[in-house]
């Protein structure tokens, strides 16, 4: 037994079992107020969790020691890939508040975003034929495909993420696959997020900053870096982590 779905939708969440044990709370901004409800909540799930999943449960006749430091069922089947891989995004750019993307659905029993992102990198594209199928709604860009919309699934065991992060961390995969210096991927990427996912536009910038570091090399370096950091801090999470995890497989 185990959970189904978590569904995050107009700012509430909501959690089912197949036993249908249900819990909700709306209208949850996560701000220092909520900090003892939200943990006090958590704390309440993860007794009753614990005691349905032992209920139905077949015991394999083995003692299994109740160790102190272990986490329980509820909490490893409810990690995400990092701390707001399920929130909106928007509101935290704009705010620094943090609340449920609207409509985000975890499906508990799928791997079709890990899958995804294995088959992709199984095929060890170049690049370029990367960079024009992972463009806005084309085959590889992930968090815009109809299959993946609002969908998080798993991506490693006990570890959850959303489409969003599932685009990045195969950004990370491909960055360590191409065999090509890190820091220059990485300008390519900074450069194709600040000209909007425009080649022709990458392509321009690319070329003016190769300019630059011919004819004025500190003014060049200083806007290749600034370029380099072209993506947000979430982001770059998110591709660091796809480039640690699938670099060499």
């Amino acid at each position: 037994m185990s959970l189904n779905y978590c569904k995050y939708a107009d700012f509430s969440v909501s959690l089912w079992c197949k036993s249908n044990f249900y819990i909700k709370y709306p209208h949850m901004q996560f701000d220092e107020n909520k900090v003892t409800e939200i943990f006090f909540i958590i704390d309440e799930f993860s007794k009753n969790f614990n005691k349905i999943v032992k209920k139905h449960s077949v015991d394999d006749g083995k003692h299994h020691r109740n160790k102190p430091n272990r986490l329980s069922d509820a909490e490893v089947s409810c990690k995400s890939l990092h701390a707001l891989s399920f929130a909106d995004k928007s509101l935290y750019n704009k705010t620094g508040k943090i609340a449920p993307e609207s409509n985000m659905i975890i499906d508990f029993g799928s791997s079709a975003l890990g899958d995804a992102i294995k088959e992709v990198v199984d095929s060890h594209p170049s690049l370029l034929a990367y960079a024009l199928n992972a463009r806005d709604k084309h085959i590889w860009d992930l968090k815009k495909q109809a299959q993946y919309e609002n969908h998080g699934s798993q991506i490693i065991d006990g570890v959850y993420l959303s489409p969003r992060d599932a685009g990045n961390v195969l950004a990370g995969a491909i960055k360590q696959q191409s065999g090509i210096l890190a820091p220059i991927v990485q300008y390519g990427y900074g450069a194709y997020n600040i000209t909007k996912n425009s080649i022709p536009q990458t392509a321009l910038l690319t070329a003016g900053t190769a300019y630059l570091m011919y004819k004025f090399p500190l003014f060049g370096i200083n806007a290749a870096t600034i370029i380099m950091n072209g993506e947000d801090k979430l982001t770059q999470l998110t591709i660091n982590w796809g480039y640690n995890h699938y670099g060499g497989k």
